[in-house]
């Protein structure tokens, strides 16, 4: 009897690790990218992994001012997008196509797509997890001087599979998170139910945790975005 039961213990415990939870994902909420990636590799199986680096050069407004008088960090650029580079690796001496000018901007994207349950014949799981994180870097000002200019809140979608799985989902998401609204881009799209949690709160502003919901049968869909900011 108690072999049977350590078993059934066992097998439960699984369960519970293998299938997401909106728990488990404010779990993440403090950790970097690399952390969440190290924590997803525990339970899941990872089948995708991207980061691209992106350098476009820009030049100065005209009609530019300083955005303090005793500083000298520029207010508006010009972006060159034609001569945008793109590579696998950071590059340290950036050379353009046409564009000779020093200041430009890079940006770092990073991907990975995680899976439960994932059939590599038919590309198919009960589960997909996505997260995603873009940080920026430009030298926009008079000493040319590299600074991170915006480490966008990592985001994180999942694709269920499973009704029973989305419904627990979504029941955790609106017992834990405040309703915004409901959206659609078009007739034709379907009807997102957003949500957040309250971090900060500015103004008539919030920063905090974004949570957008949909479903498209036969999938249902969640993403959720961490240090983002909401309007009340």
């Amino acid at each position: 009897m108690k072999l049977r039961l350590i078993i059934i213990g066992m097998f439960w415990s699984n369960i519970s690790i293998g299938q997401i939870t909106f728990s488990d994902i404010l779990k993440l909420e403090e950790m970097t990218y690399k952390e969440i990636q190290a924590t997803l590799l525990k339970g899941y199986s990872i089948i995708d992994n991207d980061k691209y680096y992106y350098y476009v050069p820009f030049t100065k407004c005209n009609n530019d001012i300083k955005i303090i008088s005793d500083t000298c960090e520029w207010n508006c650029t010009s972006p060159d997008y034609l001569n945008e580079v793109k590579s696998k690796y950071p590059i340290t001496n950036v050379v353009f196509k046409t564009a000779s000018n020093k200041n430009y901007e890079s940006w770092l994207i990073q991907k990975s797509t995680f899976a439960e349950n994932y059939k590599p014949d038919t590309k198919k799981a009960t589960t997909f997890i996505k997260i995603e994180e873009k940080r920026t870097w430009d030298n926009a000002n008079c000493k040319n001087e590299f600074h991170e200019t915006t480490n966008i809140g990592i985001k994180i979608s999942i694709q269920f599979a499973n009704l029973f799985d989305w419904n627990e989902f979504k029941s955790a998401v609106s017992n834990n998170a405040s309703f915004q609204e409901t959206w659609r881009m078009s007739d034709t799209e379907p009807i997102e139910f957003r949500y957040g949690i309250r971090r900060y709160k500015f103004n008539n502003s919030w920063k905090g945790v974004f949570i957008n919901l949909h479903e498209d049968y036969p999938t249902y869909h969640a993403s959720i975005t961490f240090d983002s900011w909401g309007v009340e």
